[in-house]
């Protein structure tokens, strides 16, 4: 069955409304986390519902945007100024050097092939060009989390996603392609209850 656009990332509408907080407020992190010019060129990779981007153009204006995911209902996205298409992070539609920024939001924990996908990111991102990643801990709380909303402690069965990988696995897999981290944030801040870090890097070349 085809997905529509507004059921790719069902969260965001949520009928818990700390699960609706957790997400937005990611996304209005990330966002803080850039200092967008005119002209620049913005990649969200497993865009979802555009949300990211939709938020960035509230904010900013003349720049261009793109979204891409594998489900086919980014095709039913409309937003002035952005283009969204159905693809695969290991195989990005797009030349050398062509992002300022790209933000990958809970997305990199999902993929097996991490290395590849890291290898198209750092390709189409400029060299000193910003990465804006997010992802769970994975930690005992977040655990917890996990089954009392899906019903599972597993990251790999149930309802919920496969996460392949922990933030800190993944922090580590993106530092060896020569990222520098500059700013870290956590969500929410106070131990043990983090669940996510929202992380910018720097693209070193």
């Amino acid at each position: 069955m085809r997905r529509g656009s507004e059921e790719i990332v069902p969260e965001y509408r949520s009928r818990i409304p700390l699960v609706r907080y957790l997400f937005w407020r990611r996304i209005r992190i990330a966002l803080v986390l850039i200092h967008l010019k005119k002209g620049n060129r913005v990649l969200d990779v497993g865009c979802g519902n555009g949300y990211l981007l939709k938020e960035l153009s509230l904010k900013h204006k003349n720049w261009h945007g793109f979204g891409v995911d594998i489900y086919s209902g980014v095709r039913n996205i409309k937003l002035p100024g952005c283009t969204f298409l159905v693809g695969d992070i290991c195989s990005l539609p797009f030349p050398d050097d062509h992002f300022d920024f790209v933000f990958a939001l809970d997305v990199l924990e999902h993929i097996w092939k991490l290395e590849q996908a890291m290898k198209e990111i750092k390709r189409v991102l400029k060299n000193g060009g910003i990465l804006i990643v997010s992802g769970p801990t994975e930690t005992v709380f977040y655990k917890l989390c996990r089954f009392l909303l899906k019903g599972t402690f597993s990251q790999v069965k149930g309802p919920a996603s496969e996460h392949y990988r922990d933030i800190t696995q993944i922090i580590q897999r993106i530092k060896q392609n020569n990222f520098r981290i500059d700013n870290i944030r956590k969500l929410p801040f106070l131990r043990p209850f983090v669940l996510q870090k929202i992380i910018r890097f720097k693209n070193e070349g």
